[in-house]
């Protein structure tokens, strides 16, 4: 269905557009939104469970409960304190933290979904209203979703990096390029949703067309970018304190 969705010409997107959300589409949306949000979930369990330290000063020990030094590659000389690599983990702070992440990622991403709905419903002249227009579209749209995924497992994965570099394996990804990997895999991604909306809002009736490819062209990235930062700087300021509390604070 993902390859039907991204390979979807001119009549197809017309006849999708027309279509009703039914039983289908919407297992099709809860499948790639589920996936999405426990790739998600994983992604704030490896960035709260696990701490880095080392490099350039003498790393702390931590002050909370339940951290595990996994490796540690302490210098022989005081020259080589400048390469000093740490890897703390917190097996409590991951499961904590990637529940919560994954929480709050399922409900971000049903409300920016929801919103689109409602704005593309909106978009429509009101005679159009009610007819439920694009809607089955718009759970179909969720394709882009499977790339998104593979950008989310990388920065998950980003862990594994620091693990090699301090156990002294003879090569391992550096942080920047699986960075850099993510980046471009999950824009690509977001990229073609937003060109693939656009074109859907071209097959609206041509009395309306300018207003649904207006609002495919700048509501709906701006919910999905406001949707990203929200649960990412969310996540950020819940974190901290909620690990204060339970005592779990590197």
């Amino acid at each position: 269905m993902c390859k039907w969705v991204f390979l979807a010409g001119k009549e197809r997107l017309k006849h999708v557009a027309l279509m009703r959300a039914s039983a289908a589409s919407k297992r099709f949306c809860a499948i790639n939104v589920l996936a999405v949000t426990l790739g998600l979930g994983l992604v704030q369990a490896t960035h709260a469970g696990w701490h880095r330290g080392g490099d350039s000063f003498e790393a702390a020990k931590p002050t909370g409960r339940g951290w595990l030094a996994v490796v540690k590659s302490p210098g022989t000389s005081v020259s080589a304190i400048e390469e000093r690599v740490e890897l703390w983990w917190n097996p409590a702070q991951a499961i904590v933290g990637g529940a919560v992440g994954l929480i709050a990622a399922l409900a971000v991403i049903r409300l920016a979904l929801m919103l689109v709905r409602i704005g593309a419903e909106l978009s429509h002249l009101e005679r159009y209203r009610g007819e439920q227009r694009m809607t089955a579209a718009l759970h179909y749209s969720t394709a882009w979703l499977a790339p998104v995924l593979l950008a989310v497992l990388v920065v998950a994965a980003r862990p594994l990096a620091t693990f090699a570099r301090a156990a002294g394996s003879g090569w391992y990804p550096a942080p920047a390029s699986m960075n850099l990997l993510a980046g471009v895999t999950g824009g690509f991604a977001a990229l073609m949703w937003w060109f693939w909306l656009i074109r859907l809002g071209t097959t609206a009736p041509a009395d309306m067309r300018g207003r649904a490819i207006g609002f495919y062209a700048i509501g709906s990235p701006a919910l999905a970018i406001a949707a990203c930062v929200g649960w990412w700087v969310g996540m950020d300021r819940l974190s901290r304190p909620l690990f204060d509390w339970l005592n779990m604070a590197f």
